[in-house]
């Protein structure tokens, strides 16, 4: 009996491969949407109804204890911390326009984080390089290249970000805002739109955040402050909507353990009436 946990809370049929849920019995979903996108999939090709368990994530849970427990007090003055962590990919965006990103959020007085995905450095590390290299003597520069670390997400007031799910963790577990730069998508699945069903990747830009063209990085400084000048309301808003996006907030992990156990013990008893 096989089991897929999710490992983000994005959608199922854009980002990854078409077929890449189907043979499992059971799906551990993030949310809702999860649910719908597998129940339509399964209604357009005829496969057989699997089992979906609404788990949650704890993922989230986890930034959402680390983001309570962080304490850091700024300075008056202190300009605010801009995160660039995108996805990866040739349409990414290190591999499109960071450079230019990167130095007209410098130019506007930010401290600039530049956190590359591991697989950006695997792929194309002439690109990372350059990004970093160019920007490497500014006093308000820094580039983190260590993979799983935490630090920065904690000490940033802004992600800018493209079609990476870390949008979804980052807005909802620590209350943070999203500047989404609009670089083409990252597919996997060409055949996504047979669902009729649009991905929470683009669905959700507005509530996390903004969108900013390419073309537009200039407008980049005004759309951060605009995004930062009511953090009261925003931490409120992604309450609510967590709540209504997730499973089991703060109950996924016993929750799942007590399923696994549940389908481990009806396969013991269905082995038991089976045998001679």
């Amino acid at each position: 009996h096989y089991i897929y946990l999710f490992h983000s809370m994005g959608s199922t049929h854009m980002v990854d491969h078409e077929d890449s849920f189907d043979h499992y019995e059971t799906l551990f979903c993030a949310g809702p949407h999860q649910v719908k996108e597998i129940r339509r999939r399964e209604e357009l090709k005829e496969l057989p109804a699997k089992q979906l368990f609404d788990y949650g994530h704890p993922r989230l849970e986890e930034v959402i204890a680390a983001g309570q427990a962080w304490q850091r007090q700024k300075t008056p003055g202190e300009p605010a911390t801009v995160l660039i962590a995108p996805t990866w990919g040739e349409h990414s965006i290190f591999n499109t326009c960071g450079r230019e990103l990167i130095g007209v959020l410098l130019e506007a007085g930010y401290r600039v984080i530049m956190r590359p995905h591991y697989q950006s450095n695997r792929q194309t590390p002439e690109i990372i390089s350059a990004v970093r290299d160019a920007h490497s003597g500014h006093e308000r520069f820094e580039y983190i290249g260590q993979m799983g670390e935490t630090d920065s997400i904690m000490r940033s007031d802004v992600l800018v970000c493209d079609w990476s799910a870390m949008a979804l963790e980052y807005s909802m577990g620590l209350e943070k805002p999203v500047l989404f730069i609009d670089v083409p998508r990252r597919i996997r699945n060409p055949n996504w739109r047979e669902l009729g069903i649009e991905p929470v990747e683009t669905t959700m830009r507005s509530q996390l955040g903004e969108v900013l063209s390419p073309d537009s990085l200039q407008e980049a400084p005004a759309a951060i402050e605009r995004l930062l000048a009511n953090p009261e309301r925003f931490r409120e808003n992604m309450r609510e909507l967590r709540d209504t996006m997730v499973f089991r907030l703060g109950h996924s992990i016993p929750d799942g353990a007590a399923e696994i156990a549940r389908l481990a013990d009806q396969r013991q008893q269905a082995r038991s009436q089976s045998a001679p």
